[in-house]
C-alpha cells in the first residue's frame, strides 16, 4: 500500500485553526488556500515518491533470524 497524504484533513484543520482569516492578510501575511494545497499536494507527492520507497526494509521482519551452534554432548 502506498502512501497518500491527508491532504483535505489539514486543510481542515488549518482552517479550524483560522489560518486563512481574513485578519492575517490585512496584516501582510497573505497566505491563501489554493498555495497551501498546492505545497501540501507536492508534499505528498514527495512522500509517496521518494520517502515511501525508503521504508520496504522497515516493513519486513524485524528480528533477523539467530542460527545457534548445535551442542553435542
Amino acid at each position: 500500500m502506498t502512501y497518500q497524504a491527508p491532504v483535505n484533513d489539514i486543510l481542515s484543520a488549518l482552517k479550524a485553526a483560522r489560518v486563512f482569516d481574513v485578519s492575517m492578510m490585512n496584516e501582510g501575511h497573505a497566505l491563501h488556500e489554493a498555495t497551501v494545497r498546492a505545497i501540501l499536494d507536492e508534499a505528498g507527492k514527495f512522500g509517496s515518491e521518494v520517502l515511501d520507497p525508503l521504508n520496504l526494509n522497515g516493513d519486513g521482519p524485524f528480528w533477523p533470524v539467530v542460527l545457534l551452534p548445535e551442542v553435542t554432548s
